[in-house]
C-alpha cells in the first residue's frame, strides 16, 4: 500500500514541474468576462458568462465619451488585422453574441516588450571589455498573459545579428510568471568593441500567434573601463579643494595616483557617501569603489603651485585616464553680488574672499561714485566692502566689479585677480515662472506686472542659442512668414490687465524632443511710447531684433547671451528709451522618478513608499508591490517639494501580505519608472509560524537570522523527523515545484497527517488542468473556463 502512494506522490511532483510551453495559434485561448487579451494574438474564443462558446458577434470598444465602430466576428477572432487595431487600442471592450448568445467584457491591451541592460547588477548603457566582466540582458513584458517565450535580438556594430553569446543561446526563453525574462554573461570578452542594438522578439508559436518587436536600447562595449576623470575646478588657488569625478561601470574598484607633481603635496580626503580608502598619510595611491551610477568622487587638496596630473585606474582590466589640475598662486573670489540680473535702484552688498594678501581694492566699471580701497582681510581671507554700492540713478546695462589682491597687484597698472558682470534694469516691470525645474513633456507659466504699456513680449531661447531645438522650433518661421528661421527660440505676446498691471501666460508646453539645460526667458515691455528703443520705430520685435538700419540680423547664428545682448541694445539701452526688461531662468530636463531606498518591514506594518521626480505637481504615480503575493496597486500624485526636484508618497497596509522580498515600482504612465526591493519580515516577538494542514503546529524557528538557518532544525511529526524547509513548502500548494523526488519519497512514508497534507491538492478535472485548459467543459459542465 505505501508503494502505491509513493507512486501516486511522484507523478503528482513530476506533473507539477513541466513548464507551459505557452499557448500556440493552432491551440488558441479562450476568452472569458474580465480576461485580457494583447492586441496581436490571433484564434481567440470568446465564452459568456454560462459557458457557452459565442460563435459570432460583435465587439465595441470605448475609452472615455470615444467609441468605436462595432467590429464584427464569424467564430474565433484575430486581434492582429489592421483594420481592428486602432479600435482595439481604446481599452476596454464589449462583446456582444449574436443569437442569443450573452454578452462580456473584455481588455484589450497593446504588447509590451521592453528591455534594458544592466552592468555589475545596475541599469547601465555601456560595458567594459574582457574577462570576468559582467552584462545581463532584461526583458519586461506583458507575455505572462500568453505565457509564451522571447528571443534577444542583439544587432553587433557590424549590423550583424548574433544569436548567442559565450555559447548561451539568445532565442526561445521563456518569461516569468510577471512576464520577465533574464540572460546573464559573465565575460564579454567575445564581443566587439562598438554600439550595439538590443531589442526582443514575440515568438508567435508560443504566444497565440503574437509576432512583434519590442524598442530597441543601444549599450556600447568599450575598450576603456575608466570613462572619464574630471576635476572641479581645474584650476585651483592654493589650499583650495578640489572634487575628482570617475565615471566607469557600476560597482567597479579603481585607484587615484598622483602621476606628475610632488606627491607630498597633495593631501586626499574621502567624500562619505562613496566606498572609500585612504592611506594614513593621504599622499599615496587612494583605493575607491564606484557607485551604482558608475562614478567615484574623491577631494584633493593641492599645498603647493604648479602643474599637476591625476591617473585613475580601474582594477578589471587595469585601463586608466587623466587629468591635469593648475595650482595657481593666492587669488580673490568675488562672492556678492552674484552675476545676475537687478533693478536700478537696489543697494548691494560688494564682498568676497582673498587667498593671500594683506587687503583688496574693489571697483565698479561704468560707475565712478563707488569707493572701496584698501579693504583689510579677515582671519579667513574675508573682505566686505564699507558702504553698499547704491545703483540708484545708473543707467541699465552691464556692470563689471573687480577686485584686487594688495599688496601683490596694482589696481593702476595690472589686469584684476577676479571680476564679475551684473545687468541692472529698469524697474516698473516684474516677473516670476512658476518652476525652477520642468520636464520634457510638461509644461510651465510665466507671469508678472508691467507698470507701463498695454502689452508683454516674452522670449524664451534655448541653452543653445537660436540654433538649438527650443520649445516650439517652427514659431518664428510661422510668424515672419518662413523668413526667419529660429528653432531654439518662441516668441509669446500677453496683453496686460488695465485694472491690476498683472499678466500671465497660458500653460506653455515643453516638447519631449526640446534641448536641456538652462533656459532663458526675457520679458519685455514697449513703455508708454510702444515702440522697441528709440531708433527701431516699430512695435513688432522681431523685426525690432532683425533689422537695423536695413542691415538683417542672423538670429539663428547667435548663442543665448549674445542674443539677450542684442536684444537689450535694440530696447532698453537705446538713449531715451522708456522700455523695460526682465529675465529669468529655467531648467528643462529629461523625466525622471527615483524611489527612495526602502528598509525591512515587519509583517502588519505600513509600508511607506516615497520617492522624488522632476515630473510637474498632479502628475499621477502608479506604485506597485509585487512579491510572494501582489498588494493591491495605489496611486498618488505629485507634490511641490524643493527647488531642485517634487515628491511623492503612499503607504501599503502589509496585513495581507506574506514574508518574502517584493519589488516595489513607481511609474508616471510615460515609460519613466523606478524599482526597489523591500523584505516584509516576521513581526518582532512573534515569531512562531503558523500550523501545518492537519492542525500540527510547527516549532517556533528560533533566532535563526541567515536564509539558511533553517537546515537542520526538526520537527516531530508522528515520531518521525521532517525539516523545517519541508515542512513550510506543504504549508502552500505550490510546494511540489520546490521540493526534490528524493524529498518526496521520504515524505511519502510519513504517517498520518503527513499523508493527508500530501493529498490536499485538489481534484482538479481534466478540462480544467493547465496542461489541457483550452478543452470544452464535458457535457452538463457549466461555468467559465479557468486557468488553473
Amino acid at each position: 500500500m505505501v508503494a502505491v502512494v509513493v507512486a501516486v506522490l511522484l507523478s503528482t511532483v513530476l506533473l507539477s514541474g513541466i513548464a507551459s510551453a505557452g499557448v500556440s495559434p493552432a491551440e488558441g485561448r479562450f476568452i472569458h468576462d474580465g480576461d485580457t487579451v494583447i492586441i496581436g494574438e490571433t484564434n481567440l474564443t470568446f465564452v459568456d458568462d454560462a459557458g457557452r462558446i459565442i460563435p459570432s458577434g460583435t465587439i465595441i470598444c470605448r475609452k472615455g465619451d470615444i467609441q468605436s465602430a462595432p467590429i464584427h466576428f464569424d467564430g474565433t477572432f484575430d486581434s492582429s488585422r489592421a483594420e481592428v487595431e486602432e479600435k482595439l487600442k481604446l481599452g476596454t471592450c464589449t462583446v456582444r453574441g449574436s443569437g442569443g448568445y450573452g454578452e462580456i467584457e473584455v481588455l484589450f491591451i497593446e504588447p509590451r516588450v521592453n528591455v534594458k541592460t544592466r552592468v555589475n547588477d545596475e541599469d547601465f548603457g555601456w560595458v567594459m571589455h574582457g574577462e570576468g566582466i559582467n552584462i545581463t540582458f532584461v526583458a519586461d513584458t506583458n507575455l505572462n498573459i500568453t505565457g509564451g517565450n522571447i528571443s534577444f535580438k542583439l544587432i553587433d556594430p557590424s549590423n550583424k545579428r548574433l544569436y548567442s553569446i559565450n555559447g548561451k543561446s539568445l532565442l526561445n526563453i521563456a518569461v516569468d510568471a510577471t512576464g520577465n525574462a533574464s540572460i546573464r554573461f559573465n565575460s564579454t570578452a567575445n564581443l566587439d568593441i562598438g554600439t550595439y542594438t538590443l531589442s526582443i522578439e514575440t515568438d508567435p508559436n508560443t504566444n497565440n500567434g503574437l509576432d512583434v518587436e519590442g524598442p530597441g536600447v543601444k549599450f556600447e562595449v568599450r575598450r576603456n573601463g575608466v570613462e572619464s576623470i574630471e576635476a572641479r575646478p581645474a584650476a585651483t588657488p592654493v589650499s583650495e579643494d578640489v572634487e575628482f569625478t570617475v565615471k566607469t561601470t557600476p560597482h567597479t574598484y579603481l585607484t587615484l595616483e598622483v602621476t606628475h607633481g610632488i606627491e607630498s603635496t597633495v593631501l586626499f580626503t574621502a567624500i562619505p557617501t562613496y566606498d572609500t580608502s585612504i592611506s594614513a598619510d593621504r599622499h599615496s595611491v587612494h583605493h575607491g569603489k564606484s557607485d551604482e551610477d558608475g562614478e567615484f568622487k574623491v577631494l584633493a587638496e593641492f599645498d603647493d603651485t604648479g602643474t599637476y596630473e591625476i591617473t585613475a585606474t580601474e582594477l578589471v582590466a587595469s585601463t586608466t585616464a587623466s587629468v591635469e589640475v593648475k595650482v595657481k598662486p593666492p587669488v580673490a573670489e568675488l562672492l556678492k553680488p552674484e552675476a545676475k540680473y537687478y533693478y536700478i535702484g537696489e543697494k548691494l552688498e560688494v564682498s568676497g574672499k582673498a587667498y593671500g594678501g594683506k587687503g583688496v581694492t574693489v571697483k565698479i566699471e561704468g560707475d565712478e561714485r563707488f569707493s572701496c580701497d584698501n579693504v583689510p582681510l579677515g582671519t579667513k581671507g574675508e573682505f566686505k566692502c564699507p558702504d553698499k554700492w547704491d545703483t540708484d540713478g545708473l543707467a541699465p546695462g552691464k556692470y563689471r566689479i573687480e577686485v584686487w589682491v594688495l599688496p601683490s597687484s596694482n589696481p593702476e597698472t595690472e589686469p584684476p585677480d577676479d571680476s564679475t558682470i551684473v545687468i541692472l534694469l529698469r524697474g516698473g516691470l516684474t516677473a516670476e515662472v512658476s518652476r525652477n525645474f520642468v520636464a520634457q513633456g510638461d509644461d510651465f507659466k510665466v507671469s508678472g506686472r508691467a507698470k507701463s504699456g498695454d502689452r508683454v513680449d516674452i522670449l524664451i531661447i534655448s541653452p543653445r542659442g537660436g540654433n538649438g531645438r527650443g520649445l516650439d522650433y517652427t514659431d518664428i518661421f510661422n510668424e515672419t512668414g518662413g523668413s526667419e528661421d529660429v528653432p531654439g527660440m518662441v516668441h509669446y505676446v500677453r496683453a496686460v490687465n488695465v485694472t491690476d498691471d498683472k499678466f500671465e501666460t497660458d500653460d506653455i508646453r515643453v516638447p519631449r524632443d526640446a534641448d536641456t539645460g538652462s533656459y532663458l526667458i526675457v520679458v519685455l515691455s514697449y513703455g508708454e511710447d510702444k515702440r522697441w528703443g528709440t531708433k527701431t520705430g516699430t512695435s513688432d520685435l522681431l523685426n525690432a531684433l532683425r533689422y537695423i538700419n536695413g542691415q538683417h540680423t542672423e538670429l539663428k547664428l547667435k548663442t543665448q547671451r549674445e542674443l539677450l545682448e542684442l536684444i537689450m541694445d535694440r530696447t532698453v539701452n537705446q538713449p531715451g528709451s522708456d522700455d523695460l526688461l526682465a529675465a529669468l531662468k529655467i531648467r528643462v530636463e529629461n523625466p525622471y522618478l527615483r524611489l527612495s531606498e526602502l528598509e525591512d518591514v515587519q509583517l502588519g506594518a505600513e509600508l511607506k513608499v516615497s520617492g522624488v521626480t522632476n515630473r510637474e505637481e498632479g502628475t499621477t504615480i502608479a506604485v506597485t508591490v509585487e512579491g510572494p503575493v501582489k498588494l493591491k496597486p495605489k496611486f498618488t500624485e505629485v507634490k511641490k517639494d524643493t527647488e531642485y526636484n517634487n515628491k511623492f508618497e503612499v503607504s501599503f497596509a502589509t496585513t495581507g501580505a506574506r514574508i518574502g522580498t517584493y519589488v516595489v515600482t513607481a511609474d508616471d504612465g510615460y515609460g519613466h519608472e523606478d524599482t526597489e526591493s523591500v523584505d516584509i519580515v516576521v513581526p518582532v516577538g512573534n515569531l512562531t509560524p503558523p500550523p501545518t494542514a492537519g492542525g500540527i503546529p510547527a516549532p517556533a524557528p528560533g533566532n535563526r537570522t541567515g536564509a539558511n538557518a533553517t537546515q537542520g532544525n526538526q520537527t516531530p511529526v508522528g515520531g518521525n523527523n521532517i525539516s523545517m524547509r519541508l515542512a513550510a513548502a506543504m504549508r502552500h500548494r505550490e510546494f511540489t515545484t520546490v521540493v526534490s523526488i528524493a524529498g518526496a519519497v521520504a515524505a511519502a512514508v510519513i504517517i498520518g497527517a503527513s499523508v493527508i497534507m500530501l493529498r490536499r491538492r485538489r481534484n482538479v478535472p481534466p478540462y480544467k488542468r493547465k496542461v489541457l485548459r483550452t478543452l470544452p467543459p464535458p457535457p452538463g459542465k457549466r461555468g467559465r473556463f479557468r486557468r488553473i
